[in-house]
């Protein structure tokens, strides 16, 4: 029954159903395509995929045909011209379990009213630049010593800090900050040592590692049917590790590393992080996803590569994920990390400059055999 009010206690799949029903039996929803879009969802319908463009090119800055988060679209046309109206559901639950389903309707109700033009977000294929669209936003200022506790509280709130400075400096060995005591030995400006830092952390198996996770687990998503069913996950792992499966590279991308083989206490604790921001973006499952494969990969990589020392999730193992979660383009995970970094680099390339006078060589020793020179018309 629309707008019945059962006090709350509705699931969250059972109220996407029931808030979609009640949507398109509106009056102010008459004539406009009413559609739930579901995260990660993937759809050849045209007009889905449709919508799903506008939405990632306004929210993300990109077309994709596959949707970051639960919402609720409606679409019409005036004229020649195409309007969009969303609304994330997972707040809409939120309010509902609070409130009822009366703080929720008449809202969306009058989202769909086309009474005034002024008012509505034309999202027609001219209107979708930001010089355009940003006459249509609405900035609403938070009351902060009302908001002091929840504002502190919020988990996205702290774990960008916790994100930087877990990643700010890990001694002089890891291989972009002994590339800039290489380089700053030779005499170079500042900006050259960075920049070939740089050039180092972008690697996969350095820096570049955590998009390298994200990308695995966007392919496990596709081949495990049943992410609780842990002897699924372990066949995919032992193919990745076969170089059977994803890039073929035979590795686990995030678990590992030189130094920690008990744990990373970096990962520890961004593990803790990461679990409270799945609960607060519905991204459990996922996070659940990610704890099978910490706890089952070691025991493989163990039996298939007979390793005596331990194996652990390294810091980029969470970071692509609690990245993905915040909304935050994939090209940006390692930036963000250089970001970081830069002052433990910047630290490091003092130290050379101050303290050290001399150009670093490496000298390289031949262990192979001995071998006599055989002239090349005797081969």
């Amino acid at each position: 029954m629309q707008g019945e009010d059962n006090g709350g206690s509705m699931t969250y799949e059972e109220f996407k159903k029931e808030l979609r029903w009640n949507v398109q039996n509106m009056e102010t929803a008459r004539g406009k395509t009413i559609r739930l879009l579901e995260r990660h969802m993937v759809c050849g319908d045209p007009m889905a995929v449709h919508i799903m463009n506008i939405m990632n090119r306004c929210m993300y800055g990109r077309e994709q045909i596959m949707i970051r988060e639960d919402m609720l679209c409606a679409l019409w046309m005036r004229g020649k011209r195409e309007y969009i109206q969303h609304w994330l559901i997972r707040p809409l639950y939120e309010r509902y379990g609070q409130e009822g389903w009366q703080s929720i309707l008449p809202e969306i109700s009058a989202g769909l009213t086309e009474d005034d033009e002024e008012e509505d977000i034309v999202l027609s294929g001219e209107n979708l630049s930001y010089a355009v669209c940003r006459r249509h936003m609405i900035v609403r200022p938070v009351n902060y010593e009302r908001c002091r506790q929840e504002l502190g509280n919020a988990i996205y709130r702290k774990i960008g800090d916790v994100a930087l400075v877990l990643h700010a400096e890990h001694g002089g060995g890891n291989n972009s900050t002994f590339t800039t005591h290489l380089v700053s030995s030779s005499g170079t400006d500042t900006y050259s040592a960075i920049a070939a830092s740089l050039g180092s952390l972008k690697g996969p198996k350095h820096g570049g590692a955590n998009i390298k996770v994200v990308k695995m687990f966007d392919d496990m998503k596709k081949q495990v049917k049943d992410w609780s069913n842990e002897d699924e996950i372990a066949d995919y792992l032992t193919k990745l590790l076969h170089k059977e499966a994803f890039d073929r590279a035979g590795l686990i991308y995030g678990m590992g590393h030189a130094v920690y083989s008990l744990s990373d206490p970096r990962a520890v604790i961004f593990r803790s992080f990461v679990e409270k921001l799945s609960e607060e973006k519905g991204y459990e499952k996922e996070f659940n996803l990610y704890a099978t494969v910490e706890r089952l990969a070691p025991e493989i990589i163990a039996k298939e590569r007979k390793i005596y020392k331990g194996v652990s999730p390294n810091v980029d193992f969470y970071s692509g994920f609690a990245y993905s979660m915040l909304g935050l383009p994939v090209e940006l995970y390692t930036p963000i990390f250089a970001i970081a970094r830069i002052s433990g680099w910047s630290a490091h390339r003092l130290e050379e400059v101050a303290h050290s006078g001399k150009i670093m060589r490496p000298a390289y020793k031949n262990v192979g055999e001995r071998k006599t020179y055989v002239p090349m018309e005797e081969r």
